[in-house]
């Protein structure tokens, strides 16, 4: 701008900045703590971050989790396998059991049903290593006997 411009009071104009969209790829990540990742990720080029995006598996040791992944998250429908020989196979959010899972738990125990941030809560069916059958309303974590609730277990490890 010229300095007659300048003098006049004229607004200086910006440059139009060309918005940089993320790039979507799918490789193998092996992170320090040995863990790996197989899959989709999205890369923000200019931050030069990668982040787990899509479809795919993360292993450490022997836990693993294959599914939906959003913004370096459990997201979406995916299958986790613990170390104990646990496995819950259902939808996640943000990290978290949410949604319709079954959760198969080591020493044989089964619920099928609604999870919330990672508890047992809504309609579900527990059915205990004895084959005894729990099905109503879940809270939290508890069941709903119409006068109380109840812990049939303690709340599943992550």
């Amino acid at each position: 701008m010229s300095k007659a411009k300048a003098a006049l009071g004229a607004e200086p104009t910006e440059e139009p900045v060309e918005e940089v969209l993320p790039v979507k790829g799918n490789g193998t990540f092996a992170f320090p703590d040995g863990s790996t990742y197989y899959g989709d990720f999205m890369e923000d080029t200019v931050k030069c971050i990668k982040t787990r995006d899509g479809e795919g598996t993360y292993s450490f040791g022997v836990e693993s989790y294959s599914g939906s992944w959003r913004n370096d998250q459990m997201h979406g429908k995916g299958v986790y396998k613990f170390a104990s020989g646990a496995t819950y196979e259902g939808f996640f959010a943000n990290g978290l059991f949410s949604g319709d899972g079954i959760y198969s738990f080591a020493d044989g125990a089964v619920y099928r049903g609604s999870w919330k941030m990672n508890n047992m809560h809504g309609n579900g069916e527990y059915t205990d290593p004895n084959q005894t059958k729990w099905t109503g309303e879940f809270y939290n974590g508890m069941f709903d006997t119409g006068r109380s609730y109840i812990s049939l277990r303690p709340a599943a490890p992550l």
